[in-house]
């Protein structure tokens, strides 16, 4: 096993380790919801931002099933919020409810139950069918090289999905990678950090990810305003998909992701600018 196979493994038994307590430390915080109008809207607000970054960070951790049940109390909290009636007790209540069935599932966590470790450990290799060839038309070599020129900024707002992320861009052989909390972060950093690519969450506070491309597209950044963007993202119904294609993403990464497909994605928008390059070099 490689160093960088090692130490993503430690990323998921610290997250196996922290976790429990994440969840308590939740449902602590969901019991002392203030009582206010005004204040519980702020507070669901920021209940909702807490909910996509622990759900974010359990898929990519490897973690489907207890994935799946913060997945089902973020809808169950958006529903709530829709009619307000998730400002009343009952509906505190209720989202409550849920999360102690995460929390019951969290306190047998295993690093050896999670589907990253158990693909880094190559006891459950991704099959052809669940990877499928994207298509590229250069060979490994060259995609090597390629890859080696990159500088990657990456931006979430969970520290293991960004740990994560970073052994798993510079194991794949990315030349430069810099790592961001927010999107207010990328922001400063792109000040003194030139990517040749911007992977970033879609839903951070207090700037997101749309908020972010379009600053971007819009030449409001200090960065090329045609700079490849990819979302790394769990929200995947066609409307996000129209809107961020909308805004100018380059493509969408849906979460859960394993390293094999990150290289995948990543692949596809290098080559395709390997392409471009090599063409208006033959014109010229």
């Amino acid at each position: 096993m490689s160093n960088d196979q090692q130490n993503a493994i430690e990323v998921v038994e610290q997250f196996c380790a922290e976790f429990p307590q994440q969840i308590s430390d939740l449902m602590t915080h969901i019991s002392e919801a203030p009582a206010g109008y005004d204040e519980r809207r702020g507070f669901v607000r920021d209940l909702k931002a807490h909910l996509h970054r622990m759900s974010g960070a359990t898929h990519c951790m490897g973690f489907r099933k207890v994935g799946m049940h913060l997945d089902a109390s973020r809808r169950t909290l958006d529903a709530l919020t829709e009619d307000e009636k998730f400002l009343t007790d009952a509906g505190l209540v209720e989202l409550a409810t849920e999360l102690e069935t995460v929390r019951s599932l969290s306190r047998v966590m295993r690093v050896e139950q999670s589907r990253l470790y158990k693909v880094l450990t190559l006891e459950d290799v991704p099959s052809e069918a669940e990877f499928p060839n994207v298509g590229l038309e250069i060979d490994q070599e060259t995609s090597m090289g390629l890859l080696g020129r990159e500088r990657i900024l990456f931006a979430d707002d969970d520290k293991f999905t960004r740990d994560f992320m970073e052994l798993s861009l510079t194991s794949m052989g990315v030349g430069d990678v810099l790592v961001a909390e927010s999107g207010e972060e990328v922001l400063d950093a792109l000040k003194h950090f030139e990517p040749t690519l911007i992977i970033t969450d879609w839903q951070m506070e207090p700037l997101d990810g749309i908020s972010l491309l379009k600053k971007i597209r819009s030449d409001e950044a200090s960065v090329a305003a045609d700079t490849p963007v990819i979302f790394f993202t769990s929200m995947n119904q066609k409307e996000h998909i129209r809107q961020a294609r909308k805004c100018g993403v380059n493509l969408l990464l849906g979460k859960p992701v394993l390293p094999q497909k990150i290289v995948e994605q990543i692949l596809v928008v290098v080559e395709k600018r390997y392409r471009i390059r090599r063409r208006l070099a033959a014109v010229a």
